[in-house]
């Protein structure tokens, strides 16, 4: 995890839904984003992809699954090597 990640995730409002935490778009982009974070037009195109999970809407803003996002960075790292 970078440090700007790190930085953002320290200082927004923690979110959690049932014990999962959630992570906002901003958040999102920075996670797959590495070094240079993903424009949100990117995200939503890596969503309909395939390669991003989708979103969970919370009380109308959307929010992502930090397991599902480790999960789908995995899958990625795999079909790379």
């Amino acid at each position: 995890m970078n440090q700007e990640l790190k930085s953002h995730l320290l200082g927004s409002t923690r979110i959690s839904l049932g014990g999962v935490a959630l992570l906002d778009r901003k958040a999102v982009s920075l996670f797959f984003g590495g070094t240079k974070p993903l424009h949100a037009a990117t995200v939503y195109r890596h969503i309909r992809a395939g390669l991003i999970p989708p979103p969970i809407h919370v009380g109308g803003c959307s929010r992502w699954s930090l397991a599902e996002c480790e999960a789908a960075l995995a899958r990625m790292g795999r079909h790379n090597v």
